[in-house]
């Protein structure tokens, strides 16, 4: 091992600021699967979510983890952007099935901004809204279409 490594070698969390924690840590954990980092921690102005595909302590999520914080009106942000007309996602996350998590976030209200669609050899995409108004997209990868 090189202690003098400079090269990053994976990234820890993504941050995203939200209007309403407890709505958005709601969304995260009931919608799309996330789980709590630390479930007995109370989560106040932030809260740590990870993926949950059971790779984890305790079988847990694991990876990279979801850092949402709890954000005043007047300093909030959306995570996404306007580039020649066309809304620009900053979080790109990744299912086995699109098509079924597309027909669960309709069937709660979500708001559906792209509905499925496929692009080979890219696989599918599908693109919503979170609570504070995030833009997400959740790739599938071609091998499961």
């Amino acid at each position: 091992m090189n202690l003098y490594d400079e090269k990053i070698d994976a990234y820890a969390l993504v941050q995203l600021p939200v209007r309403n924690l407890k709505e958005s840590v709601a969304f995260y954990t009931e919608q799309l699967g996330f789980v709590l980092e630390n479930p007995g921690r109370d989560y106040e102005v932030n809260c740590f979510l990870r993926i949950h595909n059971g790779n984890g302590e305790d079988g847990r999520g694991a990876g990279p983890g979801l850092h949402l914080l709890q954000t005043e009106e007047q300093e909030f942000r959306p995570s996404h952007w306007i580039i020649d007309g066309e809304q620009v996602h900053a979080l790109e996350l990744h299912s086995k099935n699109i098509v079924a998590l597309h027909e669960k976030l309709k069937a709660n209200n979500v708001t559906v901004v792209a509905e499925p669609y496929f692009m080979p050899p890219a696989g599918g995409y599908l693109k919503f809204l979170d609570p504070s108004g995030h833009l997400i997209c959740v790739n599938q990868a071609e091998e499961y279409v």
